[in-house]
């Protein structure tokens, strides 16, 4: 059979990751595993204006974007921070855990200025803890011949941070006392820590005014390189999309969560460009 074209400009199924973030935010929050397939469809209403002695026009308006998927990952910040603010987290403590009951903690090399994950793991179960408040860190030595002894709010910093497990960074500078090497294996000694023992969602309310969250869509190549991004700006999960039903033994898979959005205008963006942005690289 002969090709009736050459151009395949196309891509092969593999998914994709969705992340979010509220105004507040300073970075997209990763919503995890989704089970099937990620939509979002362009819609408009549409007008069609006839006149006695000339042809008809058409008119667009109300444009919006309109979506859903299938999340899997029921984690408690991302259900928070989709609910467009009428759901609230709260951490409940739980018991302090001693010092020498956690890991070392070590960072080989480091990037200035970028946030690095804090895990605190109990040596006994082998699992990191979220932390319950600010962590206390008793120390962090580099690996030079005579180790140097790096100093809070000025070698490193503690940045909260509910996108890391632990629910706090530590970022590191080569432009502080210390002069740390970027190059430098860093040890990370914990003091005693708290826990959080539970999260509770907390939702309902006479009267809210409903907070948008950003959405972004992004496929990475073999090469780790971005070649397909979706940003929509003004996102609303819509009414109806929160089930917190748990499946039966005889239903099997897991538990799941069917997320439906709508996207409007960004006004404060050019005109022209105030849905969506679509970026593939060619």
């Amino acid at each position: 059979m002969p090709a009736q074209t050459t151009k395949k400009n196309v891509r092969l199924a593999d998914g994709c990751l969705i992340s979010i973030k509220a105004e507040e935010s300073s970075e997209f929050l990763d919503v995890g595993v989704i089970q099937g397939d990620y939509n979002a469809t362009l819609q408009y209403d549409e007008e069609e204006i006839e006149f006695g002695n000339g042809t008809s026009i058409k008119t667009k308006r109300n444009m919006r974007m309109e979506g859903s998927f299938v999340l899997a990952n029921l984690d408690n910040d991302v259900l928070e921070e989709l609910s467009n603010g009428v759901i609230t987290k709260v951490a409940t403590a739980g018991s302090e855990i001693l010092s020498a009951a956690f890991d070392e903690q070590l960072v080989s090399g480091f990037t200035p200025n970028v946030p690095v994950d804090l895990s605190a793991v109990v040596t006994a179960t082998g699992t990191a803890i979220k932390f319950s408040a600010a962590p206390v860190i008793t120390s962090i030595f580099d690996n030079s011949v005579t180790p140097v002894e790096l100093t809070a709010d000025d070698d490193y910093f503690i940045i909260a941070d509910n996108r890391s497990a632990s629910g706090y960074r530590v970022m590191f500078t080569d432009e502080g006392t210390g002069s740390i090497a970027t190059t430098a294996v860093l040890t990370i000694t914990f003091g005693n820590n708290t826990p959080v023992a539970s999260e509770t969602l907390y939702c309902g309310t006479t009267s809210f005014t409903s907070e948008p969250y950003a959405m972004r869509v992004t496929h990475t190549n073999s090469s780790s390189v971005v070649d397909y991004q979706l940003d929509l700006y003004n996102v609303y999960t819509s009414p109806g999309s929160y089930n917190f039903g748990l499946k039966g033994t005889d239903t099997g898979g897991v538990d799941t969560m069917e997320i439906s959005f709508s996207t409007e205008l960004d006004e404060t963006k050019t005109d022209g460009r105030q849905l969506f942005a679509l970026t593939r690289t060619v």
